[in-house]
């Protein structure tokens, strides 16, 4: 598989196309959309979420954050079709995009949503410069996979392509020329840890909550979120 912008487009697409909505993605969702109700002071204007997949972050947000309207873009077909099957209380939309442009003008929304993205893309960079560019603020999440136990790189399905710690994740916003506002670095919920692995899952999660202020970033993965902005003049 290789790690282009055109091949990992037609990856997803076909990702989706066999699975538009698991059970796994739906309980991420929640624990995503907590992240961007703890970083956003609502109310908020319109949101925009990139690489929403098939809406299910949108969906945890809808009744809960308050916003005048939901966009959401994806570079999946089967994704967005199974995301405009949902039924919403909030103004929603969902388009295609190329993975690269964003079809919005300069500071097009109050908030844009990059949750769990930025491991999954070729140009990193460029998706969170184009992000910024139609949003004022911005919420990325991202899992803190660069540590001691991290392997050489082997392709599969989840396709993360590239791994961050917390210095990484932060240097690649500051270069953006992009100021950190708050931030927050969780361990995943018992109920994520329970589905892969049931009851070792919860031992599991037990150790790494433990581990999390003692040190514990340097051998489990956790998750990072942070509030951006342009950085002050």
């Amino acid at each position: 598989m290789r790690t282009d912008l055109t091949s990992l487009n037609q990856h997803y697409a076909d990702f989706y196309a066999r699975d538009p909505k698991s059970a796994w993605r739906e309980l991420g969702a929640r624990e995503k959309a907590r992240s961007v109700m703890l970083l956003v002071d609502p109310p908020v204007g319109a949101v925009v979420d990139i690489g929403c997949g098939e809406g299910s972050v949108i969906m945890a947000l809808d009744g809960s954050l308050p916003a005048s309207e939901f966009i959401g873009y994806e570079v999946s077909p089967p994704a967005i079709d199974a995301a405009r099957q949902r039924e919403y209380r909030s103004p929603v939309r969902f388009d295609l995009f190329d993975g690269e442009r964003i079809p919005q003008d300069d500071d097009s929304f109050d908030v844009a949503i990059l949750s769990h993205v930025l491991e999954h893309v070729a140009e990193p960079r460029d998706l969170l410069l184009e992000t910024a560019r139609v949003a004022r603020r911005v919420v990325i999440e991202v899992p803190l996979e660069l540590h001691l136990r991290t392997r050489r790189f082997t392709w599969d399905d989840t396709g993360h392509i590239n791994v961050f710690n917390r210095r990484s994740i932060r240097y690649l916003v500051e270069s953006c020329g992009l100021h950190i506002e708050c931030e927050r670095i969780y361990c995943p919920g018992r109920e994520a840890h329970a589905f892969i692995r049931g009851r070792s899952g919860e031992l599991r999660w037990a150790l790494k909550r433990a581990a999390l202020h003692v040190g514990g970033e340097a051998i489990f993965t956790y998750h990072y979120a942070a509030l951006f902005a342009d950085r002050p003049d």
